[in-house]
C-alpha cells in the first residue's frame, strides 16, 4: 500500500471524528486553541533552521498512519491549513526534504479531498 493511500485513508477516517468532536465544543474555546497551535508551529518552523534540508526517510506504517490520523482529526476539527500540516508531517515525522514533502502533500491532499467529495460525511 502506498504512502499516499495510507495517509489519505487514515486522514479521512480521523477527520470524521474531528468533525464529531468539534460539534460538541463551545465555539468560544476554539479561537484560543487555533491561535496557540498556529503560533507554536510558526515558532518551531522559524527556530529549526535546517528543517527539510536533509532526507532521513522513516516510512514506518505506524508513523504514516498516526501522522495521517492527527492531520485528519485536525482537518475535521479546524479545517484550514491541512495541506501545510501534511508538508510539516512529511518533513518532521517522515524525514522528507521540503520540495519532496510538498509534492507528496499535494497528492495526499488531492486524494483526501477527493474522498471527501465522493463519500462525504454521513450521520
Amino acid at each position: 500500500m502506498s504512502i499516499y493511500t495510507l495517509f489519505s485513508a487514515s486522514s479521512f477516517i480521523a477527520s470524521y471524528y474531528g468533525a464529531k468532536t468539534v460539534s460538541v465544543i463551545n465555539p468560544a474555546t476554539l479561537k484560543p486553541i487555533i491561535l496557540i497551535t498556529l503560533i507554536a508551529i510558526a515558532i518551531h518552523t522559524f527556530l529549526t533552521k535546517d528543517l527539510g534540508l536533509d532526507t532521513t526517510k522513516e516510512l514506518s506504517l505506524r508513523r504514516q498512519v498516526s501522522s495521517g490520523m492527527f492531520i485528519g482529526f485536525y482537518d475535521g476539527f479546524f479545517g484550514p491549513g491541512t495541506g501545510s500540516f501534511f508538508v510539516l508531517a512529511f518533513v518532521l515525522i517522515l524525514g522528507f526534504e521540503f520540495i519532496q514533502a510538498s509534492a507528496y502533500a499535494k497528492i495526499v491532499n488531492f486524494k483526501f479531498i477527493t474522498l471527501h467529495k465522493y463519500h462525504g460525511y454521513r450521520e
